[in-house]
């Protein structure tokens, strides 16, 4: 049987001497929560340097709507060096997202299966808490947040050839 067919559960082996294996446990419940911790910072701080990244592309594109003879060809270059530099920064956004989530709905199968051995189990409560409420989690905003600066470069891309190929 393949690895990732295996039930999570059997990934667990809880001794109960002296309640010694279920500290151990609680212990390594404390330590994947706190890795959960890390990755939803690393996510963040990831955020934040995407979103620095397309506001220097777009305070750049001002500096040259402003600074330069919007008639050249050199305009008409330079937009598109910022468009296709824009694209690529939001495919390896919508990417790295992709990855955050995968690692994200991992961990917490991995908590919520861990939280079977515990008196309370407080993830899958909070789940079961938001019940039919509509929640976009966090991960598929940001994603969507990429996907939007995407259409907004390949609307510039697309700009920046037209004038290319009428200003030739």
């Amino acid at each position: 049987m393949n690895e990732k067919n295996l039930p999570l559960q059997q990934y667990f082996q809880i001794s109960d001497t002296a309640n010694e294996g279920g500290k151990f446990f609680f212990e390594h419940y404390k330590l994947y929560v706190d890795s959960m911790e890390k990755l939803v910072a690393r996510r963040q701080t990831a955020q934040s340097f995407f979103l620095a990244a397309n506001a220097s592309l777009l305070t750049l594109i001002g500096f040259l709507i402003k600074g330069s003879d919007q008639l050249s060809v050199g305009f008409g270059f330079a937009l598109l060096g910022i468009a296709l530099a824009g694209c690529l920064i939001s495919i390896v956004w919508s990417r790295l997202y992709n990855s955050f989530y995968a690692m994200s709905c991992a961990k917490f199968a991995v908590i919520h299966a861990m939280e079977a051995h515990l008196p309370a189990q407080l993830f899958l409560a909070e789940n079961h808490a938001l019940g039919d409420t509509v929640y976009t989690s966090m991960t598929k905003t940001e994603r969507g947040v990429a996907f939007i600066f995407m259409i907004f470069y390949l609307a510039l891309l697309t700009f920046s050839v037209y004038f290319l190929i009428m200003g030739l």
